[in-house]
């Protein structure tokens, strides 16, 4: 059974550790890895923003994710949120992205979008199982 609870400071090695995983950077808007006392802050500040919001995703226990949203300035009217979201790369390749993803939106309800590299199918396909259709979708090669 797949469950959220919100991100603490506590999350703060997870995250860091996830996040400047080789596969996680290559895929992610930014390649660069991020030294941990920068990353708290970012954490820090983000824990404590209303326009963003950080959710942990735990199978049997185990901690097996990351799902942010990012609310939208102005929210356009195709979305209010913009998703992220980061498999552990301890469990990567066993369709938890999708399962975690669908759960997301299925128990936090909004008009989401995401923005995913072009060649990254893994996450397209995970998004396009959430709901969200490449139409809604910005296909992105970031440097």
């Amino acid at each position: 059974m797949l469950s959220f609870r919100r991100a603490v400071m506590g999350d703060a090695k997870s995250l860091y550790e996830w996040r400047n995983d080789k596969e996680t950077q290559r895929n992610s808007h930014s390649s660069r890895s991020f030294d941990f006392e920068s990353h708290c802050r970012w954490l820090q500040k983000s824990l404590g923003s209303e326009d963003r919001e950080i959710f942990i995703a735990i199978v049997d226990g185990a901690e097996i994710g990351m799902v942010r949203r990012d609310r939208l300035p102005g929210a356009p009217e195709s979305a209010d949120w913009l998703l992220s979201w980061i498999i552990s790369p301890a469990v990567r390749g066993r369709g938890y992205g999708s399962v975690m993803l669908v759960q997301f939106v299925t128990q936090y309800p909004a008009r989401y979008t995401a923005e995913v590299k072009s060649d990254n199918t893994a996450s397209i396909r995970i998004a396009e199982k959430a709901g969200l259709r490449p139409s809604f979708m910005v296909l992105k090669n970031y440097e």
